[in-house]
């Protein structure tokens, strides 16, 4: 173990293939959002913090998916890539009498265009178009490096319990040292075979070890590395939420994590960001909020909540703002949220916060009479809000609106 952590750290650090700017058009300026298929932002997070951990580790290797559907997650995964490692892309596509479960068509068409859109090129991408059943672990190396293997594998293929159990197997036995799977719809209701799949590899391969839980997704690595991250997603998790939950998978105590938003990973991107996750002391918050959380603030639901940022330099060159935000809601009581947002006093819109959203980015243009005040005020008024004891989820009896996350300017 030794030895190989002094390897690790010897060798150089892994170069990006893509740019930042390319990743950050992706990841936090809407680019994943054009694409079909359901993928909370919070996953794309998560690949983001452990590439860049295995960067810091020296872990170098490629990106695999089963299951692309169109492209949504694995562009994510392709946009990790650093020099000398490929993306491999592995679906059925047209061939749906492989789909046994009816879980999504492909379509190679759309998907290659989404390589070329977000990517720019498809030279580090490899298609295999076949079942994943029939693949095998050489398929998924690069034939002019065939000892470099895989480092972040993703599992969405068939839901079946033989084919997620084939699916995973596939990817443990492609994955490099320090390498990570990520299982899709792992006890997700509406996939009841997924789970039984990964307790019966789990069982056969008894190395493998969950670490985190979250969006849906189950995260494993080899047993040697687990420590490692389960550490940093307790680390990640504990500066967003608190108290920790965590759940037993085949006897292993794994964290439910939660995530920063993709936004708070590119800062570098935005000309001014201003983050309110993480404990930090809040910022400009003028009137009508809770007391700070671990994750962002609240706002108090009864009453217009109000933030005031002094315009600075670099804020009377930005275009436009952006507000990141969650909204209090529940499946049946409150399905929606209508929020009234104001500029400088001026009402601007009406936004409606849907039920099982991630958190809306909502744009707004800063004009010549924004930029010629002192300070910009932005004021949210919901409609109708609730506290969770009203609904019936906890003691809870404070009235939530908003859930600020962050404000950044472009």
């Amino acid at each position: 173990m030794l030895n190989t952590l002094s390897r690790l750290w010897r060798s150089p650090r892994p170069e990006p293939l893509f740019s930042q700017d390319t990743r950050a058009r992706y990841y936090v300026h809407g680019g994943n959002q054009q694409i079909k298929g359901w993928l909370s932002s919070f996953s794309l997070s998560f690949i983001k913090i452990i590439s860049d951990f295995q960067a810091k580790k020296r872990v170098s290797g490629h990106v695999a998916e089963i299951g692309v559907l169109h492209g949504r997650y694995f562009i994510g995964l392709a946009l990790l890539l650093n020099q000398g490692e490929r993306a491999f892309a592995v679906d059925v596509f047209d061939l749906q009498e492989f789909n046994l479960d009816n879980s999504g068509e492909g379509d190679l068409e759309q998907f290659t265009k989404n390589m070329k859109t977000f990517l720019g090129t498809l030279e580090p991408v490899t298609i295999i178009k076949q079942d994943s059943k029939t693949v095998a672990p050489e398929q998924l190396m690069a034939p002019d490096n065939p000892s470099r293997r895989v480092r972040i594998f993703s599992v969405d293929g068939c839901h079946t319990r033989a084919h997620t159990e084939s699916d995973i197997s596939l990817a443990s036995a492609a994955l490099c040292d320090g390498g990570v799977i990520i299982v899709d719809d792992f006890r997700n209701p509406d996939w009841p075979e997924v789970a039984p799949g990964v307790e019966d590899f789990l069982r056969g391969h008894p190395r493998f070890k969950p670490f985190a839980f979250s969006c849906n997704k189950l995260y494993l690595c080899h047993e040697r590395h687990h420590r490692q991250y389960a550490c940093l997603f307790k680390k990640i998790t504990t500066a967003q939420a608190r108290p920790l939950e965590w759940t037993e998978v085949m006897g292993t105590r794994t964290i439910q994590a939660v995530g920063p938003i993709p936004e708070s990973l590119f800062t570098g991107a935005f000309a001014c960001f201003i983050d309110y996750s993480g404990g930090r002391p809040p910022r400009h918050l003028t009137s009508g909020w809770h007391s700070p959380e671990k994750w962002g603030v609240w706002s108090n639901g009864a009453q217009e909540a109000t933030l005031t940022i002094p315009i600075t330099g670099k804020l009377r060159a930005a275009s436009h703002g952006t507000v990141c935000f969650h909204a209090f809601t529940h499946q049946e009581k409150l399905p929606a949220l209508e929020i009234d947002i104001a500029v400088q006093g001026t009402h601007r819109e009406t936004v409606t916060f849907p039920f099982g959203a991630d958190y809306i980015t909502w744009k707004f243009a800063m004009t010549e009479a924004d930029k010629s005040m002192d300070r910009l005020r932005l004021s949210f008024t919901p409609r109708r809000a609730a506290s969770p004891v009203s609904l019936g989820l906890s003691p809870d009896d404070r009235i939530l609106g908003v859930g600020l996350r962050a404000v950044y300017f472009l």
